[in-house]
């Protein structure tokens, strides 16, 4: 048992000691904890915080592969003012993101904001793949936020299942989840250990929404319940979790479930602290966007409208080169004609000065004839 102020044997204030060699189940020789079988371990995306980790196979979502039949996109409704998915596809949408995040997202980066934007990126194009959005810009920002809450979710549940269930870093790096890489385990060892990531000296518990309905709702002094629907919305989320498969729902779905939507500024089981979007925020958000969207479709039909002018243009000069190329081949076929005229009439003259030279030529022998008395007898 690990002492007071200490995890997993390390000084408070410093880093938890990682130790290497574990012993395997039904062997006696040590063997280094980066080991992994193919079955475990699969290549990971190489865009991330460690580009030298492999990444782990796909989780199935069963349930989603039956609707997306024959690689249909399945049609998915995400209202501005929810900016939360709706409808009957809404819980295969979140469940289906749960799956690209343990498949995509990189786990040696600590908050979602340091997850290069080409992991982003390419998580966001697998989605589209997958499901038919509208081509409404707050489509990105909903489904980044879902993926940035599917991803604190997953880590939480590695810390919470996997790293608190163990009280030394051997005994956790030993029972490393099976579809975490060996240098991905050793990073969040590390990291759920360090002052950096404690939120309270003696556990290093980082308290989940669940955590704080417990804590604002339950009196360990009179260990009772401040109300009995604040037990049965306690017991009904734990409930909820146990339940939890391959494609677990997150710990904000889980609420909503029990409680319904968010309708106030605060979020339940957060305190008085952090709020939600107000529904005003959201009105001012949604008039942005169909502000953009109004100047868009103005561009658009300016451009639309320029184009078939353009067009317009194009046809009357296309016309009018036509004419052009009509008139052009009648007066060359008129020059044609001429040109054979003036042809037979060439040739006529030739033959009428042919004929008037012969005619000099008899004449001037008749003459010569005449004078020398040598006329012709008839």
């Amino acid at each position: 048992m690990a002492s007071r102020g200490s995890r997993g044997g390390a000084p408070v204030g410093q880093p938890p000691q990682i130790e290497q060699p574990v012993v395997q189940a039904g062997s006696s020789e040590p063997t280094h904890v980066e080991s992994s079988t193919p079955e475990q371990v699969a290549i990971r995306n190489t865009g991330s915080c460690n580009p030298n980790k492999k990444k782990r196979g796909r989780t199935r979502n069963i349930a989603f592969a039956k609707k997306r039949k024959a690689g249909v996109k399945v049609p998915v409704d995400i209202p501005p003012l929810l900016m939360r998915a709706v409808g009957n596809n809404a819980q295969a949408l979140i469940t289906e993101l749960g799956v690209i995040v343990r498949n995509r997202a990189p786990l040696q980066c600590n908050k979602w904001s340091a997850i290069p934007d080409n992991d982003k990126k390419t998580m966001w194009q697998e989605a589209k793949d997958k499901f038919a959005f509208s081509e409404d810009p707050h489509i990105q920002i909903a489904i980044y936020e879902q993926l940035n809450r599917q991803y604190r979710n997953y880590r939480h549940r590695l810390h919470k299942n996997h790293y608190r269930k163990f009280e030394t870093d051997y005994m956790r790096l030993r029972n490393r989840p099976p579809d975490v890489t060996a240098s991905d385990w050793e990073h969040l060892v590390m990291y759920f250990g360090s002052d950096e990531f404690k939120r309270d000296s003696e556990t290093g518990k980082e308290p989940s929404r669940t955590d704080m309905w417990l804590t604002t709702r339950f009196s360990s002094k009179k260990k009772a319940w401040v109300d009995p629907r604040s037990q049965e919305v306690y017991e009904e989320l734990r409930r909820l979790e146990s339940e939890e498969g391959d494609a677990p729902m997150t710990e904000d779905d889980r609420f909503e479930a029990v409680l319904g939507p968010e309708r106030s500024a605060y979020i339940r089981g957060r305190g008085a602290g952090p709020k939600q979007t107000t529904f005003k925020a959201q009105k001012r958000m949604h008039a942005q966007l169909e502000k953009e969207n109004e100047e868009m479709r103005r561009q658009t039909g300016e451009a639309n409208k320029r184009l078939e002018s353009l067009e317009q243009e194009k046809g009357e000069m296309a016309s009018q080169l036509e004419s052009q190329a009509s008139q052009l081949e009648s007066q060359a076929s008129l020059l044609n004609s001429q040109a054979t005229r003036l042809e037979y009439l060439e040739s006529q003259e030739a033959t009428r000065q042919a004929s008037h030279v012969a005619l000099e030529s008899q004449f001037t022998i008749l003459v010569q004839q005449l004078k020398e008395g040598k006329l012709p007898t008839i």
